[in-house]
Formats: C-alpha cells, sequence, structure tokens
C-alpha cells in the first residue's frame, strides 16, 4: 500500500463510523492480527475523535468480553479467530462487530462496512487533549487495566524520540562527503500493533519519516533475516530477545543484511556482549 492507498482507506472507514452513529469520545475496538487493516481502522477511528482500543489479540474469549464491557465498546473489528472466541458469549454483548478477513454467517465483513464510504478524510476538528486510546496492561497481578492516552501525549512521545535523534546526529555528525543511505527508510513490524511499541514506536513513528513498514504475521526469526534482505529493511527495533534471536540464527550468514542501519529496543537491558554482536 502506498501512503496514499493507506489515507484513503482510514478515511473510508471514519467516514462510515460517523454514519454508524460513532461520535468523539466513542469508543472503537480493534482486535486481530498485524493485518494492514488494523492500521486503516487506527486511523479512521482516530479521525473523527473517537477512542480507539487496541485489544490483546492473545486474550481469551472471557477476557475479551471483560475488555469489551470495561472500556465500553460500541463497535468492534475483529477477525476470523477472535469472532470464534466470542461466539459463545454473544447473547451476552450488544455490540456490531465487522468481520476482518472473513465472512461468517451474520456478520458485516469489512469490505462491505467501508464500500460505498467517501475516501476524503473527514473534517473533524480533535481536540488535542482529546483521549485517542485505550490500551490494556498485562494484567499479570490482576484484570488488566485499560489505560488512557491522548493524542496530545502520543503526539509528544513521537516528538520526543525524534528529538534525540537529532541531538545524537548533532552530536556525532556525519562527514560533508559521507554518501547518501542507498536504501530508503524501511522498518519491520516485530510485535503487536495492540502494543504500545508496535503501535506508536514501529507504526505512528513511521509517518514523520516517511518510511516504509513491513507487517510480521508473528515474531520468528528467521523468516524476520528474510524480510530485512528482500524488502531491504533499514532499522530494527523490538525487544533485546529478538535482536539476540537473529544475530545467533543459524542461518544468519545466508542473508544480506547490508541495507540495515540500527538495531535497537527496549523493555529489558541488552547485555554488553549482545550489544556488540
Amino acid at each position: 500500500f502506498t501512503y496514499q492507498e493507506v489515507w484513503e482507506e482510514a478515511a473510508r472507514v471514519g467516514n462510515q463510523l460517523k454514519r454508524e452513529g460513532i461520535r468523539p469520545g466513542d469508543r472503537v475496538g480493534i482486535s486481530f492480527r498485524n493485518y494492514p487493516e488494523w492500521i486503516f481502522a487506527f486511523m479512521g477511528i482516530t479521525s473523527i475523535g473517537a477512542v480507539a482500543v487496541a485489544m490483546n489479540a492473545w486474550w481469551s474469549g472471557e477476557e475479551m468480553v471483560y475488555g469489551i464491557e470495561d472500556s465500553g465498546l460500541r463497535l468492534l473489528f475483529a477477525d476470523e479467530e477472535r469472532i470464534e472466541r466470542l461466539r459463545p458469549y454473544s447473547d451476552r454483548l450488544d455490540i456490531q462487530t465487522i468481520a476482518v478477513r472473513c465472512q461468517p454467517d451474520g456478520y458485516i465483513s469489512w469490505n462491505q462496512f467501508v464500500a460505498d464510504a467517501s475516501r476524503s478524510m473527514p473534517e473533524e476538528a480533535v481536540n488535542p487533549d482529546a483521549n485517542a486510546t485505550i490500551l490494556y496492561t498485562s494484567g499479570s497481578t490482576a484484570r488488566p487495566k485499560g489505560v488512557l492516552s491522548t493524542h496530545r501525549a502520543i503526539a509528544n512521545a513521537l516528538m520526543c524520540w525524534e528529538c534525540g535523534g537529532a541531538i545524537g546526529a548533532y552530536m556525532f555528525p556525519q562527514p560533508e562527503s559521507a554518501p547518501a543511505p542507498p536504501h530508503l527508510p524501511a522498518t519491520i513490524l516485530t510485535v503487536p500493533l495492540f502494543h504500545v511499541t508496535g503501535l506508536v514506536v514501529q507504526f505512528l513513528q513511521s509517518f514523520r519519516l516517511g518510511r516504509k513498514l513491513v507487517a510480521m504475521y508473528k515474531w520468528d526469526a528467521d523468516e524476520a533475516l528474510g524480510i530485512i534482505e528482500r524488502e531491504r529493511i533499514t532499522s530494527f527495533n523490538g525487544v533485546p530477545t529478538m535482536a539476540w534471536e537473529l544475530v545467533q540464527s543459524s542461518k544468519f550468514e545466508k542473508y544480506d543484511l547490508s541495507s540495515l542501519r540500527s538495531a535497537g529496543g527496549g523493555g529489558a537491558a541488552m547485555a554488553p556482549e549482545h550489544a556488540r554482536q
């Protein structure tokens, strides 16, 4: 997808949500794998001032019901796996569900939902301090907790990371004779979009950079090596274990990874030997 195509698909989502009666502040859920529609849905939801609820795709059906009721969802986008998990609770839930990449009986599919919606982005005045997202904690000590974040908070996080990169470039400037990078910016989506790393660091940070984003269906180090070579990935980000699995892969030497200019991550400290490798 080009940036223009992504923009138009997101606009279709936003316009159709408005036609369905979704208003600023209403909660709309996203519960499926790292498909392109996840990004279209997120952009469409937030473009009209609604709150995107990034539901953990690993939740069981009972946990999904908890998240739906806890967040007060008005509408849910879900793929076949998540729809099947919710089937035993259908009588309990009063929520419109849009089926993504599937067509179960009794459900409106994604294509049907956006079929005749305008491709022009809704002209909605969204307050910077309005809520934009709800992400859930892991629930390791009790029930997962929905954490609200505003448009301003998310934008500030993106600007702060960009500022850090600018400071680094100022402190350690490249010589003027240094050749231009041979490949356009491209990164790999290594973690779920329902997590802040996938959503903010890898997806949303791509906009300002004009960066290509290549989504993985699920993490696999050997598959990631192939994607880095094939798609000429220039930056890699994830938890330290992922970078470790890359350099330790028995297939590491088989791939041309010369496009990769940076590898980073968070969530845990990286051991010195790990960093050296």
